[in-house]
């Protein structure tokens, strides 16, 4: 039984030409446009997460809370943008918003106001405890080095 000898399997050839890629300058923005496969409604939201999720007291990281009032698409239905768990087990609660325009009156105030109120609300019937609602200005997270000191100021 000499004689019969089987062939290697060999590993073909990509059909691309795959190389590594090329390391990154460290000043360059690393944005996805995700956030834990959630599409990110702007940079600022992402600037934040990031950040937040590297900052020393906090233990993770919550993003688009929906359903806390009432089902999407019907009325009442609300969001959060961030709900923090701090290291401590204490939780807070954040929204991103554009705050370059000032609202006309104490109607749009008080609106806004009740929204706080109806997302504690939502939030305490799930077992999480908010003292507040907690607004950010999104121009606070323009860049990486802004985005870097508002959450450091947030955190520590």
């Amino acid at each position: 039984m000499t004689g019969f000898r089987y062939t290697k399997a060999h590993k073909p050839k990509p059909v691309l030409d795959i190389r590594r890629p090329l390391p990154r300058p460290a000043d360059a923005e690393n944005m996805t446009g995700f956030i834990n496969g959630i599409p990110a409604d702007s940079q600022a939201e992402e600037r934040f997460f990031n950040y937040a999720s590297r900052a020393r007291g906090v233990y993770g990281v919550m993003y688009k809370l929906e359903d806390l009032v009432a089902p999407r698409g019907m009325p009442g239905w609300k969001q959060l943008d961030f709900l923090v768990q701090m290291r401590s087990g204490e939780y807070r609660a954040f929204q991103l918003g554009d705050m370059s325009f000032i609202h006309e009156g104490q109607r749009a105030g008080s609106i806004d106001f009740m929204n706080d109120i109806l997302i504690q609300k939502g939030l305490r019937n799930q077992g999480v405890e908010v003292s507040k609602i907690e607004w950010i200005n999104s121009a606070d997270l323009d860049t990486n080095d802004l985005a870097e000191i508002t959450v450091k100021e947030l955190f520590e």
